[in-house]
C-alpha cells in the first residue's frame, strides 16, 4: 500500500488546484493586479486618508481539482500625513467554501500599502502614483492542498488622466504591478498590466473635477462607469528543492497549475463608482477571464469608502 500512496502524493501536488496557483494570496482568488484595482475604489490612485470596507468574491471551478468559492471581507485604513504620501493596512476575513470540504472561516493575510503621488497639490487631471504593497502570512485558513505561508512584495504604478469637457468628463487609467511572491515551494515574479476608461457624469461634475477628481460637491453626486482589460504574465520562477536550495524552473512551482514561464491570463474588467458626498463613495467591480489560463472563473467586489 505504501508504494501506490507514494506515487499518488507527487501527482496530487503536481496538479494542485487553482487555489494555490498564480501570484495571489491563497483563498483570495485574485491576482495582485486585481486587488490593486479593487482597493483603488474607483479613484485616481492619489495619496489619501480614508477608511474602506471592501467585500470581494470569486468562483473557481474550471481546471480545478478543488472547485470553491472565496469571500473576503476586509477593512482598509490609509493615512496621508502629506498630500504626496500615504500608507495603510488591509485586514481581511476569509470565508472559503470548497465544494468537497466544509466551509472554513478565518483571518486572511495582512496587506500593507504605501503610495507616493507626484505633484499631488497641483495636478488633479493628471495623477501619477507609485508605491510598494506587501503581504504577510497571517492566514489562519488552510486548504485541502495548501501552498503554505506566502509572502508578497509588489511594486506598482498607476496613472489616471481626466479630461474636462463641459458636464461630461472622460477619463482613462493605466496600472502596472510586479509582484514577487515567495512560498515554501519557491519564488515567482509576475507582471500585471491593465488599462481602463470611462466617463464621470453628474450635475456638478465640472466643479467636482476642477477641485479633485476623486470627489463630488453637491446634488446627487457623480457616477463613473468604466471598462477595460487586465493581463498577468509569469516572468520567472525558482523552485525549491527538497534537499534545500532553489533553481530556475520554467514549468512553475509545486502547488501551481498552468503557470509556466510566459503563461498569460487576460481579463475583462467593468466597474462603477458613485461619489455621493465630498467624503464618501460606493464602488463595484467585476472581472471576467478571457483566456483558458486563469486565476478564477468570475470575480467581483463592492466597497464603501470614507475619505477625510
Amino acid at each position: 500500500m505504501k508504494r501506490p500512496l507514494a506515487a499518488i502524493v507527487p501527482l496530487a501536488l503536481a496538479f494542485a488546484p487553482t487555489i494555490a496557483r498564480a501570484d495571489h494570496v491563497p483563498g483570495h482568488g485574485a491576482s495582485e493586479a486585481v486587488r490593486n484595482l479593487n482597493t483603488l475604489g474607483g479613484g485616481t490612485g492619489a495619496a489619501v486618508s480614508r477608511i474602506m470596507l471592501l467585500q470581494e468574491l470569486s468562483r473557481t471551478k474550471r481546471n480545478s481539482l478543488a472547485p470553491h468559492s472565496a469571500y473576503v471581507t476586509s477593512l482598509l485604513g490609509e493615512y496621508a500625513p502629506h498630500p504626496w504620501f500615504s500608507f495603510g493596512a488591509q485586514v481581511p476575513l476569509q470565508i472559503i467554501d470548497e465544494d468537497a470540504q466544509r466551509t472554513k472561516v478565518g483571518l486572511g493575510n495582512l496587506r500593507v500599502l504605501t503610495r507616493v503621488t507626484l505633484h499631488a497639490d497641483k495636478l488633479f487631471h493628471r495623477v501619477l502614483s507609485f508605491g510598494v504593497n506587501a503581504t504577510f502570512p497571517t492566514r489562519t485558513v488552510t486548504f485541502s492542498v495548501d501552498p503554505g505561508k506566502t509572502w508578497i512584495a509588489a511594486p506598482y504604478v498607476v496613472f489616471t488622466r481626466t479630461h474636462d469637457v463641459r458636464h461630461v468628463h472622460p477619463f482613462w487609467q493605466v496600472l502596472g504591478t510586479l509582484p514577487i511572491e515567495t512560498r515554501p515551494a519557491g519564488t515567482a515574479i509576475d507582471l500585471g498590466a491593465g488599462a481602463q476608461g470611462g466617463v464621470k457624469l453628474g450635475s456638478h461634475a465640472r466643479r467636482w473635477v476642477r477641485r479633485d477628481p476623486t470627489r463630488t460637491r453637491r446634488g446627487l453626486g457623480t457616477l463613473a462607469p468604466s471598462a477595460g482589460l487586465l493581463a498577468t504574465v509569469r516572468l520567472a520562477s525558482w523552485c525549491r528543492a527538497p534537499h534545500g536550495g532553489a533553481s530556475f524552473c520554467r514549468e512553475g512551482r509545486v502547488t501551481e497549475l498552468a503557470r509556466e514561464v510566459g503563461s498569460t491570463s487576460l481579463y475583462a474588467t467593468v466597474g462603477v463608482a458613485w461619489s455621493f458626498a465630498p467624503w464618501g463613495a460606493i464602488n463595484a467591480a467585476m472581472q471576467v477571464p478571457l483566456t483558458p489560463k486563469r486565476d478564477f472563473d468570475l470575480g467581483g467586489s463592492i466597497g464603501l469608502q470614507a475619505a477625510f
